[in-house]
């Protein structure tokens, strides 16, 4: 049984949007690696829209433990071993190995997320937001996203087309995955 549905990939990919549209559909609980760093941020009482510093965080955070990190995460939406979730925001091969300790004998499975840097640069501008993609993934953080995360996944969708189609695209592989 697949307990744990997990999405990788770039910046603007659309992870968390179609992850937690995901979490939604199959009426389970959602976590973010996002979300949890942007926390560990304002405990630490710095700015949360610096995305040099929650990518400084998280690289922080997975290098001191990953699994204490993984559990960490899942600890925040009270997830108890089992339990099906969806979690947005793999960078790490590191921690899809600790995913898997944490889900107790349950399968996990990735979702790698991507698009060209056209698109994901246009979502950027959408969003009214000052980070230039090229920055974002020139950080140490990313340098696993997009090969070894990329290479582990079990799933590769191209989201540059509309959000309802590449959302049936995921939905559709995930209930055939859970037959």
């Amino acid at each position: 049984m697949i307990s744990m549905i997990a999405f990788g990939g770039s910046s603007q990919t659309g992870k968390t949007t179609l992850a937690r549209k995901l979490a939604d559909l199959l009426q389970c609980k959602f976590a973010s690696f996002g979300d949890y760093v942007r926390d560990e941020a304002k405990r630490r009482g710095k700015a949360v829209s610096a995305r040099q510093d929650l990518q400084d965080i998280g690289a922080e955070l997975a290098e001191q433990d990953m699994l204490s990190f993984c559990r960490d995460v899942l600890k925040a939406v009270n997830y108890v071993a089992g339990e099906r979730i969806v979690i947005d925001g793999i960078r790490h091969a590191e921690a899809l190995q600790a995913l898997s300790k944490l889900s107790n004998g349950g399968r996990v499975r990735l979702i790698y997320l991507f698009a060209p840097l056209e698109v994901r640069t246009a979502r950027t501008k959408i969003r009214q937001s000052d980070c230039d993609i090229r920055t974002i993934d020139a950080h140490p953080v990313e340098s696993q996203t997009n090969s070894q995360i990329r290479a582990a996944a079990d799933l590769l969708v191209d989201t540059s087309g509309p959000l309802d189609d590449v959302f049936a695209r995921i939905a559709n592989w995930v209930t055939q995955e859970l037959l």
